[in-house]
């Protein structure tokens, strides 16, 4: 099969799929009762408030780093997957990013 034997798609049906997923997770998290929202999950010491604070930020990040043209919370893929990884483990293990109650905030406040 050639490049040009395959079916042409709208890319805009992708990022329709994406936004009505986005306003999904949104109604979910907002329906939840105070409970729910500190109950905890199979994450770890993560709770139902961090896991969806989490997914929130991750698209909150993707729609301002192009805006911005801030590349500073990006992990670098120069070096290939293990160090790719490393870099990963070392950013949600230290306790700065990517971590319930990271920037002084204990985790479900």
């Amino acid at each position: 099969m050639e490049l040009r034997d395959l079916p042409v798609s709208d890319p805009r049906e992708a990022i329709s799929h994406d936004l009505i997923d986005l306003i999904d997770l949104i109604d979910l998290l907002g329906g939840l009762s105070a409970a729910e929202w500190v109950a905890p999950t199979e994450a770890g010491h993560w709770r139902v408030k961090d896991v969806g604070l989490h997914l929130l930020d991750d698209v909150l990040g993707w729609l301002s780093r192009p805006r911005d043209g801030d590349a500073s919370g990006l992990l670098s893929t120069d070096g290939g997957y293990r160090d790719f990884v490393g870099a990963l483990m070392r950013r949600t293990s230290d306790g700065s990013r990517g971590r319930p109650g990271s920037a002084g905030r204990s985790p479900s406040t």
